[in-house]
C-alpha cells in the first residue's frame, strides 16, 4: 500500500491514575478520496468506554515529508482505566474504497472529462497500538477507602412525609 490513506490512535493521556479518565480519538491521514466499507474497532479491555460525537475540520498535515488532509473520526471514546498496569488498545482495522486517478500517456482529454481515469481500489487499513500506562492511585489508602476520590456534599429533601 502506498498510504495514501491511513489511521492513527491518539490519546489525551498515556499515563492516567486508575478511573481518571482519557480520550481516544481516530486521525484520518488521506490523499486520496475513500470510503470505509467495514470499520472494527479494537476491544477496551480494561477500560470503562463511552462514544461520543464531536465535529472537525480537515486540515492540511505534513507526514514523513508528504502531504495529506487530516481530520479527526466524528466518533471519540471516554476511556476509564478500571485497573492499573499496562493495558494494551489494538490496532482498529478498516475495509475501504479509495479513489485514485491513474496517470497514462494514452489518456486523452475527453477519458479525463468522463472519469476514465478514476478507478477505485479495495485495500485494509490498520492504525497503530497503543499501550497505556496506568498508574494505582497513591498510597496509603486511608481506612475506609472505597475509591472515590475528593469532596462531596449532598443535599437531601423530599416534597412528601407520606406516601
Amino acid at each position: 500500500m502506498d498510504r495514501g490513506v491511513f489511521f492513527r490512535l491518539e490519546v489525551s493521556k498515556t499515563s492516567p491514575y486508575v478511573g481518571e479518565p482519557i480520550v481516544l480519538m481516530v486521525k484520518m491521514y488521506y490523499k486520496y478520496n475513500f470510503r470505509a466499507r467495514d470499520v472494527q474497532m479494537p476491544q477496551f479491555n480494561g477500560f470503562w468506554s463511552e462514544t461520543f460525537k464531536s465535529s472537525g475540520q480537515p486540515q492540511a498535515e505534513i507526514v514523513e515529508g508528504v502531504r495529506f488532509n487530516s481530520e479527526y473520526a466524528e466518533e471519540k471514546y471516554v476511556l476509564i482505566p478500571q485497573k492499573s498496569g499496562d493495558l494494551v488498545i489494538n490496532p482498529m482495522q478498516v475495509d475501504m474504497l479509495i479513489t485514485k486517478r491513474i496517470q497514462s500517456r494514452n489518456m486523452s482529454p475527453v477519458d479525463v472529462f468522463l472519469g476514465r481515469d478514476v478507478v477505485e481500489v479495495e485495500e485494509k487499513g490498520i492504525s497503530n497500538k497503543l499501550t497505556i500506562h496506568v498508574k494505582d492511585l497513591p498510597g496509603p489508602k486511608p481506612a475506609g477507602f472505597t475509591g472515590a476520590v475528593g469532596n462531596y456534599q449532598l443535599n437531601v429533601s423530599v416534597d412528601k412525609k407520606e406516601f
